[in-house]
């Protein structure tokens, strides 16, 4: 490849022009005159190489022009609820870096984004900023969901990269360290704890909390469980998990297939647990897990996946195997279901008395 400054009669260098020159295979060499910044002529060079002249490629598009298409591309190996979260995060890059380019980002401009991002006031959802309290206490965007946004604008960078879209980015995108992104360990509730909190929430969410927490489903996967999916004769559920890949699930407790044959009898098909205002699934019960925790006075953060843990924390103490636990909860490797040990110093305790047990054996002997 070689790419040159074109020059005009009196040898003064024409801006924004470049002389392209380069092999195809079996053909003699090849020349073009290109208009725009080396790094665009760099990335058509790359483009023309591999898709052939004959191809119209967007060369060094501006960030906005390349959104949507990378979305679409985006969307089809992550789940719904990601892609929201894309869309949302893409609200606050795009107004900021929208107009430029990849080659025009630099370090300075992440910093600045990341300076203006947490002083950014985060206000209540469908709030009047003039309506509301000045001496309340103030809440502004976390430098974890400013790492969280970062991630997906470089995400969007390496695709216009492999696309030939624009050059790879010159530089590592730096985030937050981690001690001011890593968010305080939540404590798993106890067994009695749990069951006070599945009697304190409301009837209409008691199922998918018993989704959480007997059955240890994902949240996407508890909040759209279908009646079709529901095996009532063989006790097990179908569901479809991360990175799109299908398990079935028992039903391990009474309490869970009674709520399950009464929501399929509420419904002739489809999703078991649709929201009354929207007239879709739910797409959280965060607030009602809240209210719920708050009455059965369980201090520290309950959410959805804590309870997932909980029922993988319960489930080892129970006495269930530990490969049983990893195809219950659809753990890739057991090497993640392993590290609920740790959490349960009644299981510790029980095994490392089997050690004891040995050694007095044998000190009979």
């Amino acid at each position: 490849m070689s790419i040159h400054h074109v020059k005009d009669k009196n040898g003064e260098i024409i801006p924004d022009c470049w002389l392209i020159s380069w092999y195809p295979p079996g053909q003699p060499r090849q020349r073009r005159r290109f208009y725009g910044t080396r790094s665009e002529a760099e990335a058509w060079h790359v483009a023309v190489r591999r898709h052939g002249r004959g191809v119209s490629i967007k060369v060094n598009p501006r960030l906005v022009e390349l959104a949507d298409e990378w979305l679409e591309h985006y969307a089809n190996d992550h789940s719904a609820t990601t892609l929201r979260d894309v869309k949302n995060s893409l609200v606050a890059l795009l107004p900021f870096f929208g107009n430029l380019t990849v080659p025009q980002l630099a370090p300075r401009l992440i910093e600045e984004y990341k300076s203006r991002r947490t002083k950014t006031e985060k206000l209540p959802r469908n709030a009047d900023p003039e309506k509301l309290d000045t001496d309340r206490q103030r809440h502004y965007i976390k430098p974890r969901t400013v790492n969280k946004e970062l991630s997906y604008l470089s995400s969007l960078c390496t695709w216009a990269a492999d696309n030939d879209h624009a050059p790879a980015l010159q530089f590592r995108i730096k985030k937050f360290p981690a001690k001011l992104t890593t968010p305080p360990a939540a404590r798993i509730p106890l067994p009695e704890e749990m069951q006070t909190l599945i009697e304190s929430i409301e009837d209409k969410y008691r199922p998918i909390l018993l989704l959480y927490y007997d059955a240890g489903c994902r949240r996407e996967e508890a909040l759209h469980v279908r009646k079709e999916d529901v095996r009532l004769n063989q006790r097990v559920i179908h569901v479809i998990g991360k990175g799109n890949k299908e398990r079935m699930i028992d039903i391990p407790t009474d309490r869970l297939y009674a709520a399950l044959v009464d929501a399929c009898a509420a419904v002739k098909s489809g999703y078991l647990f649709i929201n009354p205002k929207t007239k879709k699934p739910w797409y959280s019960i965060r607030k009602a897990i809240i209210r719920a925790a708050k009455i059965a006075e369980i201090d520290g953060r309950i959410y959805a996946h804590l309870l997932r843990h909980t029922h993988c924390t319960h489930a080892l103490l129970a006495g269930m195997d530990l490969r049983a636990v990893q195809g219950q909860a659809g753990h890739s490797t057991s090497v993640v279901t392993e590290r609920y040990t740790h959490l349960i110093p009644e299981l510790r305790a029980r095994q490392t008395s089997k050690f004891n047990d040995f050694i007095k054996g044998n000190e009979k002997n």
